[in-house]
């Protein structure tokens, strides 16, 4: 049988995490304690801050595993602080970029739709930011916080194409 004793423990420690949820929901900074990363709107833009150090080393090689029929690889870009894929098919293309995740990086998404969905890409959060207008992409923008590297896949492909290639993007084991 529980005791008083182990029932007013498990209150306190519930009033705990509901409080700190809370404080969490409303404190950007204390949100950042937690999170490498905090998403302000503004205006018709989306500021992305990331917080921390980036890791040692060179960028890790992504691919995505499954493509659109129709398109390959046509580039892959590695300035040494990001890296950048094109993919094209006949008639459009797609991008996936990626970069550590770090206090000197500030991502802006101007002009993009403010109007967001929360997403989950391999268990990562992430936002689909739908297409703003004619000419605009349709955007996903995740953080992997346990590689430390953000991706933003940039496509005039519908969204249900759009989070499959994200899913599919892993550590790619072709030579450099």
């Amino acid at each position: 049988f529980p005791t008083r004793r182990s029932s007013d423990l498990a209150a306190v420690i519930l009033a705990a995490l509901v409080g700190m949820g809370a404080w969490l929901a409303v404190d950007q900074e204390a949100r950042a304690m937690v999170s490498r990363w905090i998403r302000t709107v503004y205006e018709s833009s989306v500021i992305y801050r990331f917080f921390g150090a980036a890791p040692e080393g060179e960028l890790p090689d992504y691919r995505p595993t499954w493509v659109p029929d129709g398109y390959v690889e046509v580039q892959s870009l590695h300035t040494g602080l990001e890296r950048v894929l094109v993919y094209q098919s006949s008639d459009s293309a797609f991008t996936l970029t990626y970069y550590w995740m770090d206090d000197t990086g500030i991502d802006i998404l101007d002009g993009t739709s403010v109007k967001s969905k929360a997403v989950s890409v391999q268990e990562d959060p992430g936002y689909y930011y739908p297409s703003a207008g004619p000419g605009s992409t349709n955007d996903l923008i995740w953080a992997d916080e346990a590689s430390g590297l953000v991706f933003i896949l940039s496509a005039y492909l519908p969204e249900h194409d759009i989070l499959h290639i994200a899913e599919s993007v892993e550590l790619s084991d072709i030579p450099k």
